[in-house]
């Protein structure tokens, strides 16, 4: 199915968080854009991360600038990779081109990183981020497939999520992966609590939960610290 006047990137580009998805919709109509406001990966994923990034913030009196406004996004959105039919067995050792329009939005014309937080939905996301950035894990394939190493499950996710997810003013980027069409999935929400640390599980009533404070915690200790973004969040006390 043609899908004409699509977008492959929206949302304001001078501001910290940039949200990759996997890969464009071909079989869901009236797709206009990068995850389309009008369908269900935005609305089942990225609307509930933001309810619990702002009860966070609210907690600590601060508030997304411009949260839900119906005209505009405050994250960044940009797929991975157009075609999906790309993903199965990508080499990146000799079709890194695929992702050209990925890195174009990660890097500057400096070389330097446009954003300070990426958030990958789903294992491929992932490793396309990772690619783009040069950081495989250890010796990780640099092939995507069904049986390489980098096909991550629940858990491997979850790990890597709250390791990067750790507060450091001298990091140059977090690089945070978030689960996508598995969280959708009816017989698999029972495994989602298998993201979050085991020791954490208790603390929170859902998976978004955990999701949404950890963004606020990296946001109030850390982003808004920085000149760039002071004006990121806005304080209510």
């Amino acid at each position: 199915m043609r899908i004409c006047n699509y977008e492959k990137t929206r949302g304001p580009e001078d501001q910290p968080i940039l949200i990759v998805g996997d890969s464009r919709s071909k079989n869901v109509k009236n797709i206009r854009e990068v995850l389309d406001k009008n369908h269900l990966i935005y609305n089942s994923i990225i609307i509930p991360i933001k309810y619990y990034t702002e009860k966070y913030l609210n907690k600590h009196k601060y508030k997304l600038t411009e949260c839900f406004n119906d005209k505009e996004d405050i994250f960044r959105y940009v797929n991975a990779i157009e075609d999906s039919n790309d993903k199965k067995g990508l080499n990146t050792d000799t079709e890194k081109e695929k992702l050209y329009n990925l890195k174009d939005e990660v890097y500057d014309e400096n070389n330097e990183f446009k954003y300070r937080i990426i958030i990958s939905l789903g294992d491929f996301a992932y490793f396309a981020v990772r690619v783009v950035l040069n950081r495989y894990e250890g010796k990780e394939q640099h092939r995507y497939s069904s049986r390489a190493k980098n096909k991550y499950d629940i858990k491997t996710l979850g790990e890597h999520f709250n390791r990067n997810s750790k507060i450091d003013v001298e990091k140059d980027i977090y690089i945070l992966p978030i689960l996508h069409n598995i969280s959708n999935r009816i017989n698999d929400i029972d495994k989602l609590i298998e993201f979050i640390p085991k020791d954490k599980r208790e603390n929170y009533i859902s998976y978004y939960c955990y999701i949404g404070e950890c963004l606020g915690k990296i946001l109030v200790n850390d982003i808004i610290k920085k000149e760039k973004y002071k004006n990121y969040l806005h304080n209510i006390s």
